[in-house]
């Protein structure tokens, strides 16, 4: 295997890769025989969310709302699918949002449901039905433009208990960055929440080649993730926010996670990093992650 990359090191020696939201966040796609993504059965898994009124065992109930936030089209949201989960005594509103290939089906409930009653919360996992009905991820893009008009339907029909904290893991921490950028008080969200993830997008893309690629490859930025730089729309926003590092990470590792908060203390933006055990996309299933999300959520709170 050592032998190969090397080849391929020698091969790709000077080349410069593409990278694109639809290289580093495509669509949830299963995986076929050949370990290469399958969008073949991407219908029935993204109709596999529990019944609406499943009491979860935390007790929380889960609800499906279909919210519409405009009109669809380019770079626009339209109707968006809410998958809730409800609990009856939410001190807070979480609003989450995945990495790669993650959506809200059976598995994902399952295991943010512990999230919510760790930090006393609601969450919210938000997506975009699309011409065949399906349901799909907003892409960054449409979320720099058009997010504080989610954040502000979100408000207007109800669903937000108490603060409302974007919380975003790996890739999918550009997408909660691009909700905080409202600027009218009803868009705006009043908290942050990073999990695993890098400074910007690119960085990510970065760490996610081979070692030994690296020094060869050079990759370039498609002007579609040139506006989400992390950093930018958090110092806008000037909301208090959470880095959570996870120790096992090999591609947000901590020091690329401590990097980021170097920059946002420079920025000026109230940031507090926790590194917990655990791997990438991880760090909040853990006791030390739920904690450190309680804490944060209570601290918000006040």
């Amino acid at each position: 295997m050592r032998a190969l990359l090397v080849v391929a090191a020698v091969w790709l020696a000077g080349c410069t890769v593409k990278v694109d939201e639809a290289l580093l966040m495509p669509a949830p796609p299963t995986m076929g025989k050949d370990g290469m993504p399958s969008m073949a059965a991407l219908p029935a898994m993204l109709a596999d969310v529990p019944p609406e009124g499943t009491v979860l065992e935390n007790g929380a109930v889960l609800k499906v709302w279909q919210l519409r936030v405009g009109k669809a089209g380019k770079a626009r949201l339209g109707t968006m699918r809410i998958v809730q989960i409800d609990r009856t005594d939410a001190a807070a509103t979480i609003l989450l949002s995945g990495g790669l290939g993650w959506f809200a089906g059976q598995a994902p409930v399952a295991r943010v449901s512990a999230l919510a009653a760790a930090s006393g919360a609601d969450l919210l996992i938000f997506e975009r039905p699309d011409e065949d009905g399906a349901a799909v991820w907003p892409s960054v893009k449409t979320l720099e433009r058009d997010g504080p008009r989610l954040v502000a339907a979100l408000r207007a029909a109800g669903l937000v208990e108490g603060p409302l904290i974007a919380h975003g893991f790996s890739l999918g921490a550009a997408r909660a960055v691009a909700l905080a950028g409202g600027e009218r008080p009803e868009e705006q969200v009043d908290a942050v929440i990073i999990e695993t993830a890098a400074p910007a997008m690119g960085r990510l893309g970065e760490e996610m080649l081979p070692g030994l690629l690296k020094p060869f490859v050079k990759l370039r930025l498609e002007d579609e993730l040139k506006p989400a730089d992390w950093r930018r729309n958090l110092k806008r926003a000037s909301v208090p926010v959470l880095l959570l590092g996870a120790e096992g990470d090999r591609i947000a590792t901590t020091a690329l996670v401590q990097d980021f908060a170097r920059v946002l203390v420079r920025a000026r933006v109230p940031v507090s990093m926790v590194t917990v055990a655990g791997g990438h996309a991880t760090a909040s299933e853990s006791a030390q992650g739920s904690a450190a999300v309680s804490d944060f959520v209570a601290m918000v709170r006040r």
